[in-house]
């Protein structure tokens, strides 16, 4: 079959076209355009002349730009501004749709023509024209490029220095974030209601936004722009850990290219969650951890990050009201339940939060408290407490060996069901 159908919007066409530019539409495609088209023109324009509007009503749909034409020519009707409107719905029809006839081309070319000969006015040079250069060689090809020229491109667009990840608010989930993992978050003061949501990445003091699409371009290209997003750019999770486990759960096979990132632990037991309501705002103060969503989040990283270099623990500072700091670095890191509400069972030789951190084996770990350094003692555990956890890393083995992590639940749009809160089954780890 010929090739009759153009690739494009009418607004992006080129003026000369390549065999790239255009493929083979079935006669439905074909129909379902022109009736689109003249539907949405008699429907819209109210300029047109009610003699003309009438006899557009009973014609095919494929005649129109016939008939608007020799409506101009025969001098009957004068345009007052519907050939305008009517080529503004045919750039929108065809974004729609995704292209429009080839034969189109010339009979809207010549409707242009029509109508410079009937005002004086000169047709639009720009108008795509139905020439087609079989053999066009393009300029050059990206994936040929030199590999340091396409690492600088890779890191002008998608090198942002820090990368924000927090919850969004329950009332407000946007339809582009349904395809994101899921979690309950408990509203109010009471754990009785619970309401979904999902996370929210944002730049918080950058520009622009990376251009995350060289993602889809291919295969090749993804992975090469993924080493440069995740692995040149600082990851900052100030959320809920469930938001936190969300996000590592989406990117599982990219979670092996993350070099640097920071994690907060919330301690403050006043805090109720509240969630981001735009993509603007800065992220709010997350209520206390859970500390189930907590160990999932480590039992995750010792083994699916082996690119993992830095890692920032951030505290509030409420966590002095539950450290027994008083009595030395050693007291705090050793505390059962450590930061948690009262009254919870844990097995016997459960970590706390701080001995989670210290399973990362070969990263070098950074302890921040908010307020801390204006006292001195406090400060001085703080130093200690950092030094003490970075000796507890260095003696963990190294578990990071798998190269490619991978879901195995399907993506799973509930936290709870998926596969890294291993409700069902593992995350598999193929080698």
């Amino acid at each position: 079959m010929a090739r009759n159908w153009v690739l494009h919007r009418v607004c992006d066409t080129p003026p000369f076209m390549t065999a790239e530019d255009l493929s083979t539409a079935t006669p439905y495609r074909l129909s379902v355009f022109h009736q689109s088209l003249k539907f949405i023109f008699l429907v819209r324009v109210t300029s047109l002349p009610a003699g003309l509007y009438h006899d557009l009503r009973s014609s095919r749909p494929e005649s129109v730009p016939d008939r608007l034409r020799n409506a101009l020519l025969s001098g009957d009707y004068m345009d007052s501004g519907f050939v305008d409107e009517y080529l503004e719905i045919v750039d929108e029809v065809s974004w729609r749709i995704g292209g429009y006839p080839r034969e189109c081309v010339k009979v809207w070319r010549s409707l242009r023509e029509a109508v410079a000969l009937v005002t004086g006015q000169q047709i639009d040079v720009d108008a795509p024209k139905d020439v087609v250069i079989e053999d066009a060689t393009p300029i050059f090809r990206f994936v040929d490029l030199p590999p340091s020229i396409k690492t600088r491109i890779y890191q002008i667009c998608l090198r942002r220095g820090r990368v924000s990840v927090g919850d969004w608010s329950t009332y407000s989930v946007p339809t582009t974030l349904k395809r994101r993992t899921e979690y309950e978050v408990d509203v109010g003061d009471s754990r009785v209601v619970r309401k979904r949501t999902t996370y929210t990445c944002r730049l918080l003091g950058s520009g622009t936004w990376p251009i995350v699409a060289l993602f889809q371009v291919n295969r090749s290209v993804g992975e090469e722009a993924a080493t440069i997003f995740y692995g040149e750019n600082q990851f900052r999770f100030l959320g809920t850990a469930k938001s936190t486990l969300a996000f590592l759960h989406d990117r599982m096979p990219r979670l092996r290219y993350i070099r640097n990132m920071s994690m907060r632990f919330c301690t403050d037991a006043s805090i109720k969650f509240k969630g981001c309501y735009n993509i603007t705002g800065s992220i709010p103060p997350a209520p206390r951890t859970f500390i189930g969503a907590w160990r999932r989040i480590f039992n995750a990283l010792v083994h699916t990050t082996p690119g993992l270099k830095a890692f920032e623990l951030l505290i509030d500072k409420d966590f002095w009201w539950h450290a027994p700091w008083y009595n030395g670095a050693e007291a705090v890191f050793t505390t059962p339940a450590l930061g948690e509400p009262h009254g919870i069972r844990h097995y016997e030789g459960a970590r706390n939060f701080l001995q989670h951190v210290a399973r990362l084996a070969e990263v070098e770990i950074r302890l921040t408290i908010d307020e801390t350094e204006e006292d001195e003692e406090r400060g001085t555990v703080r130093r200690e407490l950092d030094a003490l956890m970075r000796a507890a890393a260095a003696t963990r083995p190294w578990l990071a060996l798998d190269e490619y992590p991978a879901c195995t639940c399907g993506r799973r749009l509930l936290l709870s069901e998926s596969c890294i809160w291993d409700k069902y089954e593992a995350w598999r780890r193929p080698r």
